[in-house]
């Protein structure tokens, strides 16, 4: 704290003989006179009883840190909330999309298993087999027709 104070002392001197208007507006902002006490550095010399303050700005500093303080440590606060709801609420919508993804590949394997006698074949009109080298895949509409039984026949009725 020394060093600061230090720091704080020779900037206001620095002040006093670069820009004493500054060190004016400072006193009338923080409603301050001088830096440790009114009768130490005091711009102009007479700013106590111009501004009726009785206290250093040294002093009206630290306090107005103090009061700063508290509402900087509340917002910290605010903050460390609002990103651990946020958190929650990412770790929480994850565990839902791997569960969903999960049971669409569980629907699909399942369809897939109970698909497995339809007959696809590459862009032929359902004429040939598999192959990997055209571009195009349609379902053979022709074979899967004779595969399913319509809603409502029996295997001896199919279309």
């Amino acid at each position: 704290m020394h060093n600061l104070d230090n720091y704080g002392s020779k900037s206001w001197d620095f002040f006093q003989q670069q820009d004493s208007n500054f060190l004016l507006e400072v006193e009338k902002c923080i409603k301050c006179c001088g830096y440790e006490s009114v009768q130490d550095r005091a711009v102009p010399k007479t700013c106590a009883a111009a501004l009726n303050v009785n206290i250093g700005c040294k002093q009206a500093v630290a306090s107005r840190i103090q009061q700063w303080h508290q509402y900087l440590t509340i917002a910290v606060i605010v903050l460390f909330a609002i990103q651990l709801v946020a958190l929650l609420a990412s770790v929480v919508l994850s565990c839902m999309i791997d569960r969903e993804t999960r049971e669409e590949e569980t629907y699909m394997a399942l369809l897939s298993s109970q698909n497995n006698n339809h007959h696809y074949s590459w862009l032929n009109h359902g004429e040939s087999s598999y192959h990997p080298s055209s571009g195009y895949f349609v379902r053979n509409t022709r074979s899967s027709q004779r595969s399913i039984p319509r809603y409502g026949s029996t295997p001896s009725t199919k279309l």
